[in-house]
């Protein structure tokens, strides 16, 4: 048990350290970061670890960013970062300058980003710590398509445990969505250009850093090809960061936004 970084605690501006195919679970911290804290101006890239089961007594019971003494920023891809428990932000947490930046990754609360998904991961047995992804689990083969393979030669699953799919027909993977803001920060008006790569009902929704709806900016049919949307913000919002996430039926994108008033 640690006051921050029940796990990993890593700290001190210029160390930017890559964590690879850990799995963090299990741990506790008085105060932020359960699993994993990034302090005070460093960089540390994670690369499909599994962050689960951990807890702390105040924010971020799975992975905190906190920007104090230097901008700290989390980056990486193909994680999992669920099942963790806090007094609020039970997942992840930023504070003061702290950022995660994370593509592909599995957390229950909302990530800007491609490709992160907010599914239950299906682990075979977290009672017993068997963090391995049941068959229908939604991180196979859900890891980033440009990046390493798994061993059996599949898309890259997220998470620490791949799923051997040895002997298993595996789909084609469907053509990625593109989405584009422009500007960001923005005052009122936001355009978001999307490259859609077949024709597809489709959902644009704005969320806040907790996770609630703020505006819904469409739910249609769209052509294939490049789309352009502008998403007005509501005058009574505030100034603050948002969650820009557009959902097929089967994909999903996130970007986040700054609204200056």
């Amino acid at each position: 048990m640690g006051c921050g970084g029940g796990g990993v605690h890593c700290h001190g501006s210029g160390s930017s350290p890559t964590f690879a195919y850990n799995l963090i679970y299990g741990n506790t911290a008085e105060d932020e970061g359960g699993g994993f804290l990034a302090y005070g101006g460093c960089t540390p890239i994670l690369i499909n670890n599994t962050i689960t089961e951990n807890s702390c007594n105040l924010d971020g019971g799975g992975i905190t960013s906190i920007g104090v003494y230097g901008n700290t920023d989390i980056s990486g891809y193909n994680n999992i970062v669920y099942g963790n428990q806090a007094n609020t932000n039970p997942d992840w947490y930023t504070y003061w300058n702290g950022y995660i930046n994370l593509d592909y990754t599995c957390s229950a609360n909302m990530l800007s980003g491609t490709g992160n998904i907010t599914d239950d991961p299906i682990f075979v047995d977290p009672g017993n710590w068997d963090f391995n992804l049941q068959a229908d689990s939604p991180c196979i083969d859900a890891g980033d398509p440009t990046g390493p393979l798994d061993p059996d030669g599949t898309i890259a699953d997220m998470g620490a445990l791949y799923n051997d799919q040895t002997g298993i027909e595996v789909p084609e993977p469907e053509q990625q969505i593109g989405m584009d803001i422009s500007p960001n920060p923005f005052k009122s008006a936001l355009a978001v250009n999307l490259s859609i790569p077949e024709a597809m009902n489709a959902s644009l929704t704005i969320y806040d850093l907790n996770g609630r709806v703020v505006d819904m900016v469409a739910d249609e049919f769209f052509q294939a090809g490049n789309n352009t949307i502008e998403w007005i913000a509501p005058e009574n919002l505030s100034s603050g960061c948002y969650i820009l996430r557009f959902e097929t039926l089967s994909n999903c994108i996130s970007k986040s936004c700054v609204l200056i008033r």
